[in-house]
């Protein structure tokens, strides 16, 4: 991703619109960003992460405070970014909300944020989108990082990494963990745990099934057993034991016990299957012999008693003989009748239908009111249709009493919100108290606490002195012993240079004396003599040999005699810097020896640590005090929204109540004297139903009362010259279906009762019964019958009770064999799923860090873990660098103490001392190095983490200040090579050397009418 063009306006401190080609910029790789405090260099990143996520970082992102106040008030702030990622070219536009002037009056407008993303295709602009968030969603993917990654990348804080060095465990883990994506692995973490209690209640339940068929086992067998056999272990309950383990431990301790009781089980249960059996054998003798005896008296009994029947059968007969012939007659008269029959069924049928019409008219005129009981048919139908008009009126006020039910169902709900709100107003006025008292408590605390924390900065500058001078006492010995070789080196130089010197002024003496040889060798006919002018040459010197030779050797000894002195330069140019370095050294390191500058610097740095860890708990309090002031504004603002919503609802509740009262009025009035609407419609409704009905029945009645009339008639005339000599007559002779077929039926069973009575008098059993009467043998009494049925039916009884016992006995042994069963099944079943929970539960507690994690490193923990491991490695390339190869950064994975978790740590390794140290120890300009070097290094893994995308624009804010020469070439060494691999990177300082070493410049200049960018190069500068 490249940053090519930006333009801004009406935006922060920027008032006319100013523009940036990046592009002409870092032609050169590094360009300067600078200005005087307040002139808006920060803007200038804050526009391009503005144009590319819409927002800002950190508290500048309240989009209304974007625009520029300097602007005039109906110019719009807009931010336009061209950039390039990969071979794709983009443009985005963007404009923050803002207040612009109405067109008419003095107020003012909002307009809207505005967004417009073109990608560059075949050289022409083409839109893709001017949604915000979609534009933003957009430009996310195709950088593959979002505004905190971007922000931490390609706008590199040096003083956030700073800070990042120093934080703990929790402030790295919130950091990394916005820059690294782990909510994956943090679900994992959540389905392992859910997964492991699901399991563990799986198994619990299980174990519960288990429990439950053993205690059903035992509940079926104690109450079939007699009482005297319950106190059995084997059927005693364990309900009253008490059990606080779980149930996986006791079930695996008692499993072998829990086994043995079902086998005592099945024991019983077997025992007492053969038991009852033996006693059902007994009790079906006893009763089959009590039967046998029951059977023989009866069977005596049954003859004397069929005796007696035949008897009483015979006399029967013998008296019925007269009823028998009026049958008979009756059943001859009824068929002469028949003859009649259609004309009688016709007067009956119309009898029948006159009558019930009149019954239904009395009945509809004792149902309708008073005042229409004696009114006709015309009357009724005539205030029928008034009664349906009334109907209608009502009816369409059904909607009216509708919307009252409504109002009074919404009013109830109301009532009830109004009282919901009133405690909640309530309880947000305590909550308010019981905050104002914790910030007072804790005002006092944190006063405390900065008291203490008052001399952190006196103690940091004493810290960082002795350490100076730790250093600079160290590198006065190393600068000394330097200065010694050097001016060996130097003095060997001086010597070989006079040396070569002499051999040179040797051989130019030689090549003099030879001069006129040296210029006839240059002769040439008809060409003027460099000397005299004459063109011709009659003696020339000669030896020309020898001329060129000395030429030769000449200018070679003069070449190394240069060479020996621009040696000779060098080294005196360098020997004087290095004893102005070891001067500047000694000076600085004093007179103390290294014992008491390391005692010093020791002492230092125990005041440092801890006036720093009282700067922690102020700022720690500071936190706290801004939490409790930001939750007590939230819940003022609470407290006011619901004050204004009871006021909203009490206005409701009012509105509703009046609109009620006033609606149940006219409804009122329209019922009168009925109750409700609905009421008064069935009432209408049914009033002119029976008017209706009593207008139809009226009619029916004239109609039914003539067709008797004519079925009469009929009839008298058939009558004539019979037997009957009425209607009723022939009715009473007419029998009905039924009584024609009992007739029947009757004179049937006096035939069957004749041809009965003789067999009965004939039959064995009756024969029997008169030889017994007349050896004098007499039936069994009642009471003996009774004595003998009792007996049998005790017996029977007997025999129902074991056969039941016997079938609970075989039933509970099938049972508790099949429970015995199931138990062994799911017991084995459950194993596997016991073992996979213990398994899972153990890894859930791993992933979070507990158990038997070692390290108390959660799984997402893990891999940020890792993640820093690699910025570590990549940050270490650049400080090794940066500080000469001495420092270089490692991930530490070391327990953070008190059972704290950890993974999370880094340390630095002194290469020229082979120690590790806290990164809160080094220097000021140690502690800048190490943080540009953390944020390159962070930048190139989110780099890769991102899809590997090039990031061909960097910017580094301020801290060069804190370096001195050699460190700053180190640390522009390195930023150099950032240059070397074709990226454009950004520097934002205040240092004057940093504007002498770098001529492409990027200046924001501040005044009274707003900032302005101007792009200059060193030569301009000078």
């Amino acid at each position: 991703m490249r940053v090519h063009r930006l333009e801004v306006q009406a935006f922060g401190p920027f008032a006319d619109r100013q523009k940036v080609d990046f592009d002409q910029l870092g032609e050169q790789g590094l360009f300067l960003l600078n200005g005087a405090t307040g002139a808006g260099k920060t803007s200038v990143l804050d526009a391009i992460c503005f144009a590319l996520y819409g927002s800002v970082p950190g508290a500048r992102q309240d989009g209304h405070r974007l625009r520029s106040d300097h602007a005039p008030i109906d110019l719009e702030p807009l931010v336009i970014l061209e950039f390039s990622v990969a071979d794709r070219q983009f443009l985005v536009e963007r404009s923050p909300a803002w207040q612009r002037p109405a067109k008419r009056g003095k107020s003012t407008v909002t307009e809207q944020a505005r967004t417009l993303l073109q990608e560059k295709v075949e050289g022409s602009w083409q839109p893709m989108t001017s949604r915000s968030q979609e534009a933003g969603g957009e430009i996310s993917a195709l950088l593959g990082m979002n505004r905190e990654q971007f922000t931490k990348v390609v706008m590199l804080a040096q003083g956030e990494f700073a800070a990042f060095l120093r934080a703990q465990v929790k402030e790295r883990k919130e950091l990394l963990q916005k820059l690294f994506s782990t909510d994956r692995f943090q679900a994992v973490e959540e389905q392992l745990a859910a997964t492991a209690t699901s399991l563990a209640s799986e198994v619990a339940e299980q174990d519960a099934a288990l429990a439950a068929i053993l205690q059903q086992a035992r509940e079926q067998l104690r109450r079939f057993l007699p009482r005297s056999e319950e106190a059995h272990p084997a059927v005693a309950t364990a309900e009253s034991e008490e059990r606080t383990e779980p149930a996986e431990p006791r079930l695996a301790q008692h499993e072998a016990t829990e086994e043995a009781d079902f086998v005592e089980i099945l024991s019983l249960a077997e025992q007492a299957q053969v038991d009852s059996l033996t006693a059902l054998q007994r009790a079906e003798s006893e009763e089959l012999s009590s039967q046998l005896e029951l059977q023989k008296a009866e069977q005596l009994s049954l003859r004397h008693s069929a005796l007696a029947a035949a008897e009483t059968v015979k006399a029967a007969v013998q008296a019925q003989s007269m009823d028998r012939a009026a049958a008979q007659a009756a059943f001859e008269l009824h068929h002469l009748a028949e003859g009649f029959g259609s004309e009688i069924e016709r007067l009956r049928q119309a009898s029948r239908d006159q009558l019930l019409a009149a019954n239904t008219m009395e009945r509809l005129r004792s149902e309708l009111p008073a005042e229409f009981a004696s009114s006709d048919s015309a009357d009724w139908q005539a205030a029928a249709r008034q009664l349906a008009r009334e109907s209608s009126v009502a009816e369409a006020m059904l909607p009216e009493q509708q919307l009252v039910d409504d109002q009074r169902t919404e009013l109830q709900q109301t009532r009830g919100e109004l009282l919901d709100q009133q405690q909640k107003v309530e309880q947000l006025g305590g909550r308010l108290s019981e905050l104002l008292a914790q910030q007072n408590e804790v005002s006092s605390e944190a006063a405390a606490a900065e008291k203490a924390a008052s001399q952190a900065e006196l103690r940091e500058q004493q810290l960082t002195n002795s350490a100076e001078k730790l250093k600079a006492f160290q590198q006065r010995e190393r600068l000394a012993e330097s200065f010694r070789d050097l001016d060996e080196q130097l003095q060997e130089a001086k010597a070989a240079q006079l040396e070569a010197k002499e051999q040179w002024l040797k051989l130019l003496q030689a090549r003099l004396e030879h001069a006129a040889a040296e210029l006839a060798a240059k002769l040439s006919p008809g060409e003027a003599c460099p000397v005299c002018g004459a063109l011709e040459h009659p003696r020339p010197a000669s030896n020309g040999d020898e001329v060129r030779g000395s030429e030769r050797l000449e200018e070679q000894a003069m070449a190394q005699q240069e060479e020996r002195q621009q040696l000779v330069e060098i080294l005196t140019e360098r020997h004087a810097a290095l004893r102005a370095e070891l001067a500047a050294s000694a000076a600085q390191a004093g007179e103390s020896s290294l014992e008491v500058l390391t005692e010093q610097h020791q002492h230092n740095l125990a005041a440092q640590q801890a006036a720093t860890a009282a700067a922690e708990l102020s700022d720690q309090l500071k936190l706290t005090m801004l939490e409790l002031v930001a939750e007590h504004g939230e819940l003022s603002i609470t407290l006011q929204e619901s004050e204004t919503r009871v006021h909203q609802l009490s206005a409701k509740a009012s509105t509703l109540e009046a609109s009620i009262a006033e609606r149940s009025a006219k409804i009122a009035e329209q019922l009168g004297s009925d109750s409700t609407l609905q009421s008064k419609i069935r009432r209408l409704t049914e009033q002119e139903r029976l008017l209706l009905e009593a207008a139809t029945a009226d009619g029916v009645l004239a109609q039914r009362s003539q067709e008797a009339n004519t079925a009469q008639r009929l009839l008298d005339d058939k009558l004539a010259g019979t037997v009957f000599d009425s209607a009723e007559a022939v009715s009473a002779a007419l029998l009905s279906a039924e009584r024609l077929a009992e007739l029947q039926q009757r004179l049937s069973h006096y035939q069957e009762e004749a041809i009965r009575a003789e067999q009965a008098w004939q039959s064995a059993e009756v024969q029997a019964a008169l030889q017994e009467r007349a050896e004098q043998i007499t039936p069994p009494s009642e009471e003996l019958l009774g004595q003998l049925g009792v007996a049998r039916e005790e017996a029977a009884r007997e025999v129902r009770t074991t056969a039941l016992q016997s079938a609970l006995a075989s039933q509970l042994f099938a049972t508790v064999t099949e429970s015995a069963s199931r138990y062994t099944i799911l017991d084995e079943q459950l194993r596997p799923l016991r073992e996979r929970s213990q398994m899972l539960t153990a890894l859930a507690e791993t992933a979070r860090g507990l158990g038997h994690n070692d390290y108390k490193m959660p799984l997402s923990a893990y891999v940020l873990a890792a993640r820093l491991e690699q910025v570590a490695a990549a940050a270490t390339e650049r400080l090794l660098t940066m500080s000469d190869g001495r420092y270089s950064l490692e991930y530490s994975d070391a327990l953070a103490g008190r059972s704290r978790k950890s993974g999370l740590g880094l340390e630095v390794i002194d290469g020229w001392t082979d120690q590790r140290r806290d990164t809160s120890t080094l220097s000021g300009g140690e502690s800048f190095m190490a943080s540009l070097a953390l944020a390159l290094g962070l930048a190139d893994v989110v780099q890769q983490e991102s899809g590997g995308l090039q990031i061909e624009t960097l910017f580094v804010d301020e801290g060069f200040g804190s370096l001195d020469e050699q460190a700053l070439d180190q640390v522009m060494t390195s930023l150099e090579n950032l240059r070397d691999s074709g990226r454009v990177v950004g520097l934002v300082s205040h240092v004057a050397e940093m504007k002498l070493r770098i001529p492409q410049q990027l200046q924001v200049i501040k005044g009274r009418a707003g900032s302005t960018l101007t792009t200059k190069v060193l030569d301009e500068l000078e």
